[in-house]
């Protein structure tokens, strides 16, 4: 059995995470476009005052995710999708195994990230105007529950405007 203190610990850094304000460098969300991934490497940016990612903008694609501040790249296998009564931060969510798990949250500038358990699952929650990106540390994605711990990060993404005229 797990300590309490550690799940409580790991449930405020994600609370904490989703209480500070950010403006997104003046950027604004693209509503017209589909915003889950693709087969091509797409930006995306924090939805402007959500919340502060610390993992900085993210390029996506249906098997690569990167973070502007980390260190390489996470590879992606979908897996399936969380049921549609789950709530929260994971309703009807596409599950994506991190492949390289471990070698990622090996690298200095990743470590901080899992210092909770192995970071195994990503998870892509698509909302109106964004996209609802999620880690999980738990074994089974299938188990995870929005009442119980094992979501290690949860930050809204969208698609940039075009700056292009």
């Amino acid at each position: 059995m797990s300590d309490p203190r550690i799940a409580i610990l790991s449930a405020l850094v994600v609370f904490t995470l989703s209480l500070v304000s950010t403006e997104a460098a003046g950027q604004s969300c693209d509503t017209g476009k589909d915003m889950m991934p693709t087969s091509e490497l797409r930006e995306y940016i924090p939805k402007p005052g959500v919340s502060t990612p610390l993992p900085g903008n993210l390029e996506l694609s249906s098997t690569i995710a990167r973070y502007e501040k980390l260190d390489g790249e996470m590879e992606l296998e979908y897996e399936g999708r969380m049921p549609p009564d789950r709530g929260g931060e994971t309703d009807s969510a596409a599950v994506y195994r991190i492949k390289n798990s471990e070698t990622f949250f090996a690298l200095p500038r990743n470590a901080r990230w899992s210092q909770h358990g192995p970071v195994l699952w990503f998870v892509i929650t698509k909302r109106a105007a964004s996209l609802r990106i999620g880690w999980l540390n738990i074994e089974d994605w299938r188990q995870y529950r929005p009442d119980a711990l094992g979501l290690r990060l949860a930050q809204s993404y969208c698609l940039p405007t075009s700056t292009a005229p």
